[in-house]
């Protein structure tokens, strides 16, 4: 019946959330700009025949149903199941200096009905497109997806990435949409910092899913912090063809101006120079 209060161990802790506190937007005051959702419940999803169990390598980004363990803090190919994957710890690391700008991670699930009922129970968003007479599904969106367990005593605690539209996920996820791929990017940017990190920390949280999602804070960006944060962010985000139209949408001339913070023999500021507005050109494979 009570507020939940933060759990801190140091006063200086304390600066901190009040830098947190007198933000004055939270996700949720962006009303009817986003949709967020579980998706698909791993037990009753089966139970109504829109999933099955069956680990195997998805013909198409619409066949791909996303496991928490897939990715990481802003990571969005992390792991992939192995061809027997019954528990966590039956996924292997992805090297990404061996994966095709096309590839996609085995899943654990496969449609359970044909594609035009699998289509008809994809959830849609609570806004309509200009010009158009209904909402999208949600899988026409680029999202933020999170792990839905928290890990409090883990090296980081909220694990999230942007994934590409078409792909689905289970409960173990919990995703948001944005009907302004600006405010996509802002948040989910965000999100991959150790300062939200600490944030979601202090809640004591077992599970992130809208309750909490709904309180991050959303400052406002100055211009050129934007930018910085945006050609680091999307630079690990955009690593298939997947992602060739959201880099392309926010692509911008200054990524090119950037620099790194620090002087280090092993970061190249040449990585900044060479970018393209095409995601998939020339040094533009990051990883590789």
């Amino acid at each position: 019946m009570q507020a939940r209060l933060p759990a801190l161990h140091s006063q200086q802790l304390l600066n901190v959330l009040e830098k947190f506190a007198i933000q004055p937007q939270r996700l949720k005051d962006l009303e009817d700009e986003y949709f967020s959702l579980e998706m698909w419940h791993e037990t009753n999803a089966q139970r109504e025949g829109t999933i099955k169990r069956n680990t195997c390598f998805p013909a198409s980004a619409e066949q791909l149903v996303l496991s928490g363990p897939h990715f990481y803090v802003g990571q969005p190919l992390y792991k992939t199941p192995r061809e027997v994957c019954k528990i966590n710890s039956h996924y292997d690391v992805l090297d990404l200096s061996f994966i095709s700008d096309d590839y996609l991670p085995r899943s654990n699930y496969i449609h359970a009905c044909n594609v035009n009922e699998y289509q008809n129970r994809i959830p849609r968003v609570s806004w309509v497109e200009e010009g158009e007479s209904e909402p999208r599904k949600v899988t026409e969106y680029y999202r933020f997806v999170n792990r839905k367990m928290l890990s409090q005593s883990g090296e980081r605690t909220l694990v999230s990435s942007i994934f590409p539209e078409a792909i689905a996920h289970i409960d173990g996820c919990f995703s948001v949409a944005f009907s302004n791929k600006t405010k996509l990017l802002s948040f989910s940017f965000l999100a991959n910092t150790i300062a939200y990190d600490f944030w979601v920390k202090t809640t004591g949280k077992a599970t992130l899913r809208g309750d909490l999602i709904n309180q991050f804070p959303l400052p406002k960006l100055e211009c050129n912090v934007q930018n910085s944060i945006f050609v680091r962010g999307l630079a690990l985000t955009c690593l298939t063809t997947y992602y060739a139209e959201l880099w392309e949408s926010a692509y911008t001339p200054e990524f090119n101006r950037d620099t790194w913070t620090k002087q280090d023999p092993r970061l190249n500021n040449q990585f900044f120079h060479n970018l393209t507005p095409n995601c998939c050109g020339g040094d533009n494979q990051v990883t590789k």
